[in-house]
């Protein structure tokens, strides 16, 4: 079979041709998109659900991906949407660090700001130290505090470890350890002091109230200043 090399020189020529219009098409095509993507990104910016969407990103807390699914539109759609007003990322970050800082500063806990802004308390921990904001105090944390404020007062007014065990349910140690734990246990107490008021007249109560004791608490000093004299 004889081959014609005039036949074999047109043939690649119109091979060199028609990759050329399929480059001139490319080129067409690409300049389309963006045109397209130019006029997209203008309409975006006056988009009426901006503000809305800025609402639910920002301050509600929602996900872009969570956005899209109530406007039937794409994640990257919304992210566009977000940009043109100049919202990003940061901006809700910043938000959450002024809205956590503000709870925190009310005393609010670490289980109502979870709840508040819908947020994991192990993520919220998380989010706190990573941002070096104050940490919120727990429920938990704040049921002590409580309690040890009733128990340090009850102590004050003169009532003994057991008494004030009894009056609260709980156990003398737990007493013992909370009077330990604000300095207010009977090794605080000067026996000098104790000794002092009482030969100025003043009764175990009265002295028990004067240096933060209880009265229980006196009398053994008294006692065993006696014992030793």
């Amino acid at each position: 079979m004889t081959c014609d090399f005039s036949e074999i020189l047109n043939e690649w020529k119109n091979l060199i041709k028609q990759e050329e219009e399929i480059k001139k098409k490319k080129r067409s095509v690409r300049n389309k998109m963006k045109n397209l993507k130019m006029h997209n990104y203008d309409y975006l910016i006056g988009d009426s659900r901006f503000e809305d969407m800025k609402e639910m990103f920002i301050y509600e807390g929602k996900s872009m991906s969570d956005i899209g699914v109530f406007y039937g539109i794409s994640r990257e759609y919304v992210r566009q949407i977000l940009k043109s007003g100049g919202i990003t990322n940061k901006d809700k970050l910043d938000y959450v660090k002024r809205k956590i800082t503000s709870l925190v500063d009310k005393g609010e806990t670490l289980e109502f700001i979870s709840k508040e802004l819908g947020m994991e308390k192990s993520v919220l921990k998380s989010f706190v130290s990573r941002h070096k904001i104050k940490e919120p105090i727990t429920e938990r944390q704040l049921k002590y505090y409580f309690r040890d404020e009733k128990i340090t007062n009850l102590y004050r007014d003169g009532l003994t470890q057991k008494e004030i065990a009894k009056k609260l349910n709980t156990s003398q140690t737990n007493v013992s350890r909370v009077l330990i734990k604000h300095g207010m246990n009977k090794k605080q107490v000067s026996k000098k002091d104790v000794f002092e008021l009482y030969g100025k007249g003043l009764s175990k109560t009265e002295i028990s109230k004067k240096l933060g004791t209880s009265e229980s608490n006196v009398t053994r000093i008294l006692i065993s200043g006696r014992d030793k004299s």
